[in-house]
């Protein structure tokens, strides 16, 4: 399944010497922090484009993300990816028309700030961990982008993160821990899922009849917030 991710960036508009414009920006930006996505961050690494970025994928720019707004393509050359020190770097030619030159005008005055990139997970392509708070952190560290999009937005997704991210990434951690994914939700949903990404033993003790595991704590205290809610 397609995934996107949206970032804060700059754009810079040079003319060509053909009188076209090509647009410059950043669809992703390395190591940059998420608002808190239903009990975790996320982070994109430096290694996230790596392999796909050597595969030469088929890629597409598009405005918010929509196929009939096309501004180019990898395949044709009028779309260049590539990683430098910040993040994932594009460069766009822009097509001679009415919907792209209104995107030029918006992005010289200054009201359109955010990109992003839309791609898709591999096996193995997340790594979870807790941040210098202590707040679980999932760093995306390999992704495809073939087939992908990378968009100048309007909005900026992290913003406005719907649940399918959360429970995609979520799904992640518990394959990864072998457990089952309501177990791992509820644990988000408790605020404890730090205790299944560092997967340490609990020095309380629940008797549910397992032992003294991180999933037993953050099933315990959930069971303990319902109560307290019911109450």
């Amino acid at each position: 399944m397609r995934e996107r991710r949206f970032m804060q960036t700059d754009f810079e508009v040079r003319a060509t010497a053909s009188g076209g414009a090509v647009v410059e920006g950043h669809g992703a930006v390395f190591m940059r922090k998420s608002q808190n996505l239903g009990g975790f961050r996320e982070q994109v690494a430096d290694t996230a484009f790596d392999r796909t970025l050597g595969d030469s994928p088929d890629v597409r720019a598009l405005i918010n993300h929509e196929p009939s707004a096309l501004l180019g393509r990898t395949r044709s050359g009028t779309l260049r990816l590539s990683k430098d020190t910040t993040g994932l770097h594009y460069e766009i030619d822009m097509p001679d028309r009415q919907d792209a030159r209104d995107l030029l005008v918006s992005m010289e005055r200054g009201d359109l700030t955010q990109s992003s990139f839309g791609f898709f997970m591999v096996k193995g392509g997340d790594v979870w961990s807790e941040d210098e708070d202590g707040f679980p952190l999932r760093t995306l560290t390999a992704v495809s982008l073939h087939n992908g999009d990378v968009s100048p937005v309007t909005y900026p997704a992290y913003e406005d993160a719907d649940s399918g991210l959360a429970g995609r990434a979520l799904m992640s951690l518990a394959e990864v821990r072998g457990l089952p994914f309501k177990d791992v939700e509820a644990a988000a949903a408790a605020g404890v899922l730090r205790d299944i990404i560092l997967g340490a033993a609990s020095e309380e003790v629940v008797d549910l009849g397992q032992t003294r595991s991180a999933l037993a704590l953050a099933s315990a205290r959930l069971a303990l917030l319902r109560r307290r809610d019911l109450g």
